[in-house]
């Protein structure tokens, strides 16, 4: 006799609720409801589940953060979520919280059934995220997109002026005098004066996009734009290319001597001056066993000692860590790929590019990267496949997906399959910097 699977639906919506319920009854699932995420809770600590159903934008703790609180809990617990307002970077948020699948509304009965009885019989698999990167997403924020939201129930305290649910207009009896007067929102004129990034020209970069050349000069500096080409590449003339080779060697020749009056001071005790010269450029240990005939002869044990410490940090991985270039750019848009390379660059990481698939996969294997940033459809490559490979090759690496084709299924897709954040296109240098950021702090 097949055991009979138990399903949580959880909904702040009783018609949504009632509809799933009665769906998934008819397939022979026992079906619980709660209306809202504290409800939720209790029933999970009464009972034990197969499988967890649950709306997304719901008042007081949403889905996300229900969804992170279910799989720290009860991790054997299977979830899917759903919502009407959909976007990519919910998708992202709740594949890599732990949820097998994210159901759009609307959808049909045939469309749940299938996605349920996909999730019961062990078709669908969780992502694999580990505990520090699940604990830094932030499940309590919801960046919704507005056209859904005016277009959803979104029940009383929506305010026409902000166009969102405002708890001070529904405070003042559905009326704000303030933002009727002037045409806008308080609250978002108040945001707006304090942070730069609201007032500030906010230009996309992406595939055949124009862009905002101060948003360039403040990411990449004046001499690049000003020798800046149709093809994204900066090319300078030879003179000036000539005259700051000239100042770049003089201010090495000025930083030389600094440092040989600097070595005179304290320099390693028993070796001549010459000698601390060589111990910067190669390393006391090798100064210290150095014979007359210049050679460096490491004692039998110390060089045992040595080996095995080298060992030990390759099990543990550290010697790939410490080999790996900052960041490996991957997209045939040559000015987007150099868009993104100056940008970065201006935030002191080293950037690796590669142009083609070829270029990519031979790089990855090459060598080694703590971030990726990945272009999603690029000529020869057929579906995820150069996503597939490159966290195969590197499982290590955090992988940042940009793509002017940015849907839903492949958000979803992408991070089952390893990338950590899905940055559409077109973006701001100040998008890539941010998402960047949180990788490398994750990557470290």
């Amino acid at each position: 006799m097949k055991d009979i699977q138990r399903i949580l639906v959880v909904d702040d919506e009783p018609g949504i609720l009632q509809n799933v319920s009665k769906i998934l009854a008819r397939s022979d699932y026992e079906v619980f409801q709660a209306s809202s995420a504290k409800e939720a809770l209790d029933e999970m600590a009464k009972r034990s589940f197969s499988l967890m159903i649950s709306d997304i934008v719901m008042p007081e703790m949403n889905g996300l953060e229900l969804l992170k609180l279910v799989k720290n809990q009860w991790p054997l617990t299977q979830v899917l979520m759903m919502t009407a307002y959909a976007s990519t970077e919910t998708a992202v948020k709740a594949i890599r919280l732990g949820a097998l699948d994210y159901l759009p509304k609307p959808f049909t009965p045939d469309e749940l059934r299938t996605l349920v009885d996909r999730s019961v019989s062990g078709d669908l698999a969780e992502a694999q995220v580990g505990e520090v990167e699940r604990d830094d997403i932030d499940a309590m924020h919801l960046n919704l997109p507005m056209d859904n939201l005016m277009e959803a129930d979104v029940g009383e305290g929506f305010c026409e002026t902000g166009l969102k649910v405002c708890d001070v207009f529904q405070k003042l009896g559905h009326t704000c005098k303030a933002g009727e007067k002037k045409g806008i929102c308080p609250q978002e004129a108040k945001k707006a004066k304090g942070g730069d990034e609201a007032s500030a020209i906010q230009e996309l970069i992406g595939v055949d996009m124009p862009f905002n050349y101060e948003e360039v000069v403040e990411a990449t500096g004046p001499e690049y734009v000003a020798n800046l080409g149709r093809d994204g590449v900066a090319f300078l003339p030879y003179e000036e290319l000539k005259a700051s080779a000239a100042r770049m060697e003089a201010r090495l020749r000025r930083s030389r001597l600094a440092a040989m009056y600097k070595r005179k001071e304290s320099h390693i005790p028993g070796t001549t001056d010459a000698l601390s010269e060589v111990a910067d450029a190669l390393g006391t240990e090798y100064v210290k066993h150095l014979d007359r005939d210049g050679f460096s002869r490491v004692p039998y044990e110390e060089l045992k000692r040595n080996v095995a410490h080298m060992e030990a940090r390759l099990h543990g991985k550290e010697m790939d860590l410490a080999l790996a270039s900052d960041i490996l750019v991957v997209d045939d848009e040559v000015a987007v790929n150099n868009n993104i390379r100056k940008i970065l660059k201006k935030g002191q990481y080293s950037v690796d590019q590669a142009t083609t698939r070829e270029e990519a996969l031979e790089k990855v294997s090459k060598g080694f990267y703590r971030v990726i940033i990945l272009d999603l459809k690029m000529p020869g490559v057929v579906g995820l496949e150069l996503l597939e490979a490159v966290h195969t090759m590197q499982p290590q690496a955090k992988i940042i997906i940009v793509t002017g084709y940015a849907s839903i299924e492949t958000a979803v897709e992408t991070s089952r399959l390893g990338a950590m954040l899905y940055v559409p296109k077109p973006f701001t240098p100040a998008e890539m910097r941010t998402a960047v950021e949180k990788a490398s702090r994750l990557a470290a």
